[in-house]
């Protein structure tokens, strides 16, 4: 309780000897009034729900020049019109509770709000702009105008603003609900990562569109479209609009519409609308896609897309059967191996034909366990390792541009290109004939005569029938024996 003269009215003001307006209701400041001015609730020790009165006081601060000292040791609501703003400091007597502060200014002022002890203020911001900071134990803040400032150093706060372009900083928070339903607005938690609450549903962000969030870990946060959610995530639960940008993501759980952009990825489960765009997939991540999904890097992690798959510049990490690691689902897909992992292995599924996977670097492995056939490229820079690639039931094509081991599958009239290039020694597991398995020859000038030379020439060993078709490349047929083949089973061109 306050140590100046209190007056045990509900309204009502006095000056005591050291200069401060103590103030139990309403308060109507001349112009040169002390700029010093406490408000205490009147007490009654018989009062059954005392001692403490609630007041509803308004003080009329406009006269004033100078920011205002307001000390409130009070139950109920206090209104303040002041154009200078000041400083607050707010404490409730009792548990019974909380204290409700009106702010109406002529805007484009500074308050610094101070929750003492227990305590939990409520405060509202009338429509004008202003920069509020506040810290102490917990405060909350309501508007229906945009353009406020808070910075809060607070254990709990709650926020709710109904108009855009605030900007809203958070420290040391444990408990935090932010609904600003406007657009554009600037929302930070400074909190180290370390000392966030892990607790489940103590964090909650609701903005509207062009947001820009960062540095919450385990929060609940849902933002507009074109939102930017910058820096690093963790453990976050995340709602985004079209066209949202994301930094980079661990073990968080994201549902976004069409056309967002994301950074690293780990260890979380994205579920997508069309056109998304995702950096570096990794760490057991997982994504379901609608159409025109789009991956940089993809790493022991699964993609299922309604539509198009591209992953555009590397594999690494192993496809799993068990967990799904490296295993990417879509109608038709584009991968690139890439050259980060030389031993990268990925599995493809496709329900339609036209799919199309890039060998890179190295002895890495692609495999179709998908209904549908492919295309299999290895790379024509790969001269010191070996592309492997096994085909499904239906019809796949492998195009040997470097060394190349290829299994066609089960399927009938596999198309097996060795293209003429640098050193190569390409290999084909399961050829046969009465499939309709083709060998095309491409770029070795090769007519029907030439064609028959290689054939009488071939070699046969336990590795199967050995056709050397030039100096550089030769292609064995593991499982074939001498004549074996015949100039029908070859394409030249």
């Amino acid at each position: 309780m306050s140590d100046y003269l209190i007056k045990n009215t509900v309204s009502g003001s006095e000056i005591s000897d050291d200069g401060p307006v103590v103030v139990t209701g309403d308060y109507t400041a001349a112009k040169g009034s002390s700029t010093l001015i406490e408000v205490d609730s009147p007490f009654d020790l018989n009062d059954p729900n005392g001692p403490f009165i609630p007041i509803n006081a308004t003080l009329d601060l406009r006269a004033l020049t100078q920011p205002v000292t307001i000390n409130a040791y009070e139950l109920g609501k206090i209104t303040i019109l002041s154009n200078v703003g000041g400083t607050i400091n707010l404490q409730v007597p009792d548990a019974r509770d909380s204290s409700a502060v009106y702010i109406e200014d002529g805007g484009h002022t500074k308050w610094a709000v101070t929750v003492n002890g227990n305590s939990e203020g409520d405060f509202t911001l009338s429509n004008n702009p202003r920069v509020v900071t506040a810290s102490g134990f917990a405060a909350n803040f309501t508007g229906s105008a945009g353009y406020q400032s808070l910075s809060l150093d607070l254990y709990s706060t709650e926020v709710n603003l109904a108009g855009p372009n605030n900007i809203i900083s958070l420290k040391d928070t444990s408990y935090a609900d932010i609904n600003v339903s406007g657009s554009g607005n600037v929302i930070t938690n400074t909190t180290p990562s370390s000392q966030q609450n892990t607790e489940p549903g103590a964090t909650a962000v609701i903005s509207g569109a062009y947001a820009t969030v960062s540095g919450f870990n385990y929060a609940t946060l849902v933002v507009g479209a074109k939102s930017t959610l910058s820096g690093s995530f963790n453990n976050d639960d995340i709602t985004a609009g079209a066209q949202t940008t994301f930094g980079d993501l661990t073990n968080c759980t994201v549902t976004a519409s069409f056309k967002c952009n994301f950074g690293t990825v780990s260890a979380s489960t994205l579920t997508l609308e069309r056109n998304g765009i995702i950096e570096t997939l990794t760490g057991d991540s997982s994504v379901i896609s609608a159409n025109g999904l789009s991956i940089g890097t993809l790493g022991n992690s699964s993609v299922t897309g309604a539509g198009t798959v591209a992953i555009v510049n590397a594999i690494s990490g192993q496809y799993d059967a068990g967990s799904s690691s490296n295993l990417v689902t879509a109608r038709q897909i584009d991968l690139n191996f890439g050259n980060i992992d030389p031993t990268a292995s990925a599995a493809i599924s496709a329900t339609n034909r036209g799919s199309v996977v890039h060998g890179g670097e190295g002895r890495q492995t692609a495999t179709n366990v998908g209904p549908s056939g492919m295309t299999f490229i290895s790379a024509a820079t790969n001269q010191q390792g070996v592309f492997t690639a096994v085909g499904n039931a239906d019809h796949d094509t492998f195009v040997a541009q470097s060394s190349m081991k290829m299994t066609g599958g089960a399927g009938a009239s596999n198309l097996f290109n060795i293209v003429k290039g640098g050193l190569a020694n390409d290999l084909i597991a399961d050829f046969t004939a009465a499939a309709g398995n083709k060998i095309q020859l491409s770029g070795f000038g090769l007519n029907q005569s030439g064609l028959s030379d290689i054939l009488s020439h071939a070699t046969t060993s336990s590795a199967g029938l050995m056709l050397h078709i030039n100096s550089q490349t030769t292609l064995t047929l593991a499982g074939v024996v001498s004549g074996g083949v015949h100039n029908g089973n070859f394409i030249l061109g």
